[in-house]
């Protein structure tokens, strides 16, 4: 927000900077010379602010970074894949201890990642997904799936473990023939 006033102030002398805020501080220099008295202040003034606020953030974001370490639940979360101490951090403080929630399926379904159910006639179709709850929170483990893409191979080698734990289980036997469709030979 600091950045984007910098830059619609410096807009009415003219100046345009682009958007993103390591480039506003890169070019802004250039222009500080160029402002008369009042505005070269304020500028400099909000510049300064900018700093003062990233600086802060760095802070916290180490301090969480060190609570999550510290914390059993948290390093648990941060194994997974696209976890790390702000999720997990954010994740325990709005759940908690989980005794709410009698699996995964329902602290999905709060955060708001399940498909709506529609169903008319007696067919029930899956939409997209719901968006009930926080909106910050479902963002976050969604985001860190994006961070941590995979590749097709990988994609494959994962299904191929899962058919092959699956096969070694008797209750999931019926799962390993589902994945063995879609990989090929499971045993491989």
């Amino acid at each position: 927000m600091t950045y984007n006033r910098l830059r619609g102030l410096l807009s009415e002398f003219g100046v345009v900077l682009p958007q993103s805020p390591e480039k506003v501080r890169r070019h802004i220099t250039e222009h500080l010379d160029t402002l008369s008295g009042w505005a070269k202040r304020s500028i400099s003034d909000l510049l300064e602010h900018a700093g003062h606020i990233e600086d802060r953030l760095l802070e916290y974001d180490r301090a969480i970074a060190e609570i999550a370490r510290e914390d059993a639940r948290s390093k648990r979360l941060m194994r997974l894949r696209g976890i790390g101490p702000t999720t997990a951090s954010a994740l325990l403080a709005s759940i908690g201890a989980g005794h709410d929630f009698r699996n995964d399926r329902q602290v999905a379904a709060w955060m708001g990642l399940t498909p709506g159910r529609y169903s008319s006639g007696g067919k029930a179709r899956l939409g997209s997904i719901t968006k009930a709850g926080d909106a910050y929170l479902r963002g976050l483990p969604v985001n860190g799936a994006r961070s941590r893409p995979m590749r097709a191979a990988n994609v494959r080698a994962m299904m191929v473990i899962s058919a092959n734990a699956a096969a070694r289980c008797p209750s999931c036997s019926r799962h390993a023939a589902t994945f063995a469709g879609r990989t090929g030979d499971a045993s491989k």
